[in-house]
């Protein structure tokens, strides 16, 4: 065989395997019979810190196998082997800086653990350490920061070759979490991106912030954050990807290490399932909630604040086609603070009091746990019209807490967004709303530098956002009243709603106030004839709960 074949590594589409490699993907197949004729599959070994590869050939000759960071030779760590005909093996530890014949590599990583030739076949098992300290060798696992406490690292990777070329559709994705390493890994994404520069976007392996512009058009295809698991979609429901090759993948973990902790060695991604088969339904996950900015203020020492995020007409007319959409489930998610969720739905009504009917909540979760964030399947579809509006309120308990908690990326700043999974796909990805309040509303003692501080949004743009909100907010003397008159505040304020597509077009509305429901929705709960909001209590929830009546049952009563 003579051939060079590259693996992807960083969130590669694989299938499970239930043996010492778990992953593995066809290389290359016959075109005739699309018959396997080079195939890898490959596995962890955590003890050593090795990765381990076991390649199958349907032909004898030499091998050429590498880990490449765009899908070509240019910058690949290459391995090429053989078998002679008196038995011998020969591998070569090689590197290729662009379209040529590799270079041997002085320092030679990979080894063989077995190899042989069978009925005209060829069988490589090869390891190598994850982090070699060569030059020339591509570093397999990532290494959690501890310089810093709250770490985002992104990677990329294009999609593999057959998905490039043909569209398929996720029926199930399965994060892929390192044991040893999970305690500090917060949440991850990935997103599927637009091509613009394949120099500064492709191969990238490093903290975020060093390629803030890489995946600036991107669509969001599978999250996993704490406590999360499988997610599966529904019959007749998958999301497409792929018959692009202008596309590739782009994978965000945050990494939450507050004891600094050193010689952390994570591989966190996603195996993904799918099929060639075209379903009933494409799916789309739009993201609802607030922005993620420190002007999200919450005051310390309070049992029960609540911050609103709106995604109003404005922005959903544009995109939701005159039929609707339908939401099958939701992901709430906030940081430590956060205590419970709600996502409300009103629909216009010209009967009501403001012209808006409160209908049952898409979902509701009043015992929010940090440690458990799963998907929630709602109980039956529902249905979201062009003219509909969406409210998030997220409410947090801050009386552990001396200072004010702001927006941001660390998990002891705070977030407030609902992810919702829905048919038919449409271009719109994020639907956000940043709430402008009035500054003596805030605090009627606040300087006059101040409240022309607050009344210039500009000026929070940048680093210096975060420090100018501290110190403006930190100087007020937050007892019962002041955290009650903030909380009307927030309420009375100007909602600004960013809408956002695939495309990463950004328009934004200003909106006068947060819609009120004149008809206000009720559910019922009386202790003869309850009917329960199913949708407001999770799966792990009535779990939960179920564990408690068991072990009640189960303790005897002395």
């Amino acid at each position: 065989m003579g051939s060079i074949v590259q693996l992807l590594l960083l969130a590669t589409l694989s299938v499970a395997l239930a043996n010492d490699f778990p992953f593995s993907a066809i290389l290359e197949s016959d075109p005739a019979t699309q018959k396997p004729v080079y195939a890898v599959d490959w596995g962890f070994n955590r003890m050593d810190a090795t990765i381990t590869f076991r390649l199958i050939l349907n032909s004898t000759g030499w091998f050429g196998f590498g880990l490449s960071p765009t899908g070509g030779m240019k910058d690949s760590d290459l391995v090429v082997g053989w078998v002679t005909t008196d038995g011998k093996v020969m591998l070569y530890d090689c590197f290729a800086d662009g379209e040529h014949i590799p270079t041997v590599d002085a320092k030679q990583d990979w080894k063989t653990v077995t190899a042989y030739e069978d009925n005209g076949c060829t069988t490589f098992i090869i390891t190598r350490k994850w982090k070699t300290c060569d030059e020339n060798d591509i570093e397999i696992m990532v290494t959690v920061p501890h310089d810093t406490s709250t770490t985002y690292w992104c990677s990329s990777t294009l999609l593999p070759d057959e998905i490039r070329r043909k569209e398929v559709y996720i029926t199930k994705f399965t994060p892929l979490l390192t044991r040893h390493a999970i305690k500090y890994a917060h949440h991850a994404e990935l997103y599927l991106c637009k091509i613009t520069n394949r120099a500064t976007q492709l191969g990238f392996n490093n903290k975020c912030y060093l390629n803030p512009g890489a995946c600036s058009s991107r669509t969001l295809i599978a999250a996993w954050a704490v406590g999360g698991s499988d997610y599966t979609y529904p019959a007749g429901i998958g999301y497409p990807i792929g018959g692009n090759t202008d596309e590739f993948l782009w994978l965000e973990v945050h990494y939450d290490n507050p004891e600094l902790h050193s010689g952390i060695i994570d591989s966190t991604g996603f195996e993904f399932f799918y099929t060639e088969t075209p379903p009933a339904h494409e799916a789309g996950i739009l993201a609802v909630g607030h922005m993620i900015t420190p002007l999200m203020v919450i005051p310390p020492n309070a049992k029960s604040f609540s911050i609103f995020a709106l995604c109003g007409a404005s922005c959903m007319s544009n995109f939701i086609p005159d039929g609707g959409i339908h939401v099958i489930s939701n992901g709430f998610h906030t940081h430590l603070a956060g205590i419970g969720l709600e996502l409300s739905h009103l629909r216009p009504n010209l009967n009501c009091d403001g012209g808006y009917e409160e209908l049952a909540p898409i979902s509701r979760n009043m015992r929010y746990d940090f440690s458990y964030q799963q998907p929630n399947f709602l109980p039956k579809e529902i249905t979201v019209m062009p003219s509909d509006i969406l409210i998030l309120k997220c409410i947090y308990n801050t009386q552990d807490r001396t200072n004010i908690t702001v927006g941001g990326d660390s998990t002891h700043d705070e977030m407030c967004f609902s992810f919702l999974t829905y048919y038919p796909r449409m271009n719109l990805t994020t639907c956000a709303s940043l709430t402008y309040l009035e500054p003596l509303s805030i605090n009627k003692e606040l300087s006059r530098e101040d409240v022309q501080m607050l009344s210039n949004d500009s000026l929070f743009e940048g680093d210096n956002a975060r420090n100018g909100v501290m110190d403006i907010f930190q100087k007020i003397n937050w007892n019962e009243q002041q955290i009650s008159d903030f909380q009307s505040a927030n309420l009375e304020g100007f909602p600004r709603v960013f809408c956002e597509s695939m495309s990463y077009d950004i328009t934004v509305t200003q909106e006068l106030h947060l819609p009120k429901a004149g008809c206000p929705y009720k559910m019922t709960d009386d202790s003869c004839n309850t009917t329960y909001h199913v949708s407001s209590v999770s799966l792990l929830e009535a779990t939960n709960l179920f564990f408690v009546l068991l072990v009640m049952h189960m303790l005897p009563f002395d």
